[in-house]
């Protein structure tokens, strides 16, 4: 019973999380010049995210096997889900963030040198 616990409320977390970075990666996405680099960089982001999501619950369910899936146990599997899915969350919020700024703001291109209007001489 607390193993199937530990995996309702673990997957909720890694379900609820993964939605976050792709709601945040369309608000992210609200410039013309972010609008394609904010959602391909979601899309991959999440992708990623929910991988190795799924990996650590599962490595800490099979913890949970070992330790004989107590209940005190299984309240610290639980905590420790939400802080390494936390942790990842963190991670990729502020990858997606770098990657949803102009090009410009990250120094990849120069800035547009934009000359002074030339004055009409009178002679």
């Amino acid at each position: 019973m607390s193993l199937v616990l530990y995996f309702v409320f673990a997957l909720a977390f890694l379900a609820a999380l993964a939605t976050m970075i792709v709601k945040i990666s369309h608000a992210l996405g609200d410039s013309p010049q972010t609008v394609r680099a904010a959602r391909a960089a979601g899309v991959s982001i999440v992708t990623g995210y929910s991988a190795i999501g799924c990996g650590a619950v599962t490595l800490i369910g099979s913890a949970l096997m070992i330790a004989e899936a107590s209940r005190p146990a299984t309240l610290f599997a639980i905590g420790l889900a939400a802080l390494v899915l936390g942790i990842g969350f963190i991670l990729g919020v502020t990858i997606l963030r770098y990657f949803a700024r102009p090009l410009q703001a990250r120094g990849l291109v120069d800035a547009p040198q934009v000359a002074a209007p030339i004055a009409a001489v009178q002679v």
